[in-house]
């Protein structure tokens, strides 16, 4: 789930009116790695949990 909203974001950034179902614009995707994405998370065990700007976190399940 992670994974799917980095991308989703990604996307987004180039193209907000995008959405599921619509071709993805060319490009979109190619600053997206897995460092990328995980360096927005936290391990809990088989859990990521998200970090937040408040340093808090939230509780993600995959």
């Amino acid at each position: 789930m992670a994974y799917a909203r980095a991308f989703k974001s990604a996307i987004k950034a180039v193209d907000p009116t995008w959405d599921y179902g619509k071709a993805i614009p060319s490009g979109a995707l190619d600053g997206i790695t897995r460092e990328s994405v995980e360096s927005q998370l936290n391990k809990s065990g088989n859990t990521f949990v998200k970090k937040t700007s408040s340093g808090s976190t939230l509780d993600i399940q995959i």
